[in-house]
Order: structure tokens, then sequence, then C-alpha cells
């Protein structure tokens, strides 16, 4: 709800990619962050977040490329 009623808020993307990251939703995790990295283009956190969404669930190849 908070990505949809505030599109351009940072917290909106990164709480719920820590929190499915947490919970090892790694799809709908891959999708929210795949959907900030155009979102945030300057900000380097989005990028961050899908690495490490990546290496939580140790495909450390995909982890590399991204």
């Amino acid at each position: 709800m908070v990505r949809e009623r505030f599109p351009l808020e940072r917290f909106g993307y990164e709480g719920a990619i820590k929190l499915l990251r947490k919970q090892q939703e790694w799809a709908k995790a891959d999708e929210i962050a795949e959907e900030a990295i155009p979102r945030f283009p300057t900000h380097d956190w989005p990028l961050a977040e899908y690495a490490n969404i990546a290496c939580d669930r140790r495909d450390w190849p995909e982890a590399a490329k991204r």
C-alpha cells in the first residue's frame, strides 16, 4: 500500500524487500527490487538489495552477475 500511495518513497520498496528476504520470499523480493532499480536510477541501494537477494538464497553465480 505504501508503494501505491507514495511511489517515489524509498522505504516502501526497501522495507518490503528486506522483509521479503527475511521471509525467504525470493520471487516477490526480486520483483520489487526490479521495480525499484529503474524508479531510483541514481541510488545504489536497489542494486545492492537485488544482489543480496541472490546471496541470501545462496545463488552465487546470480549474485556475482547482479
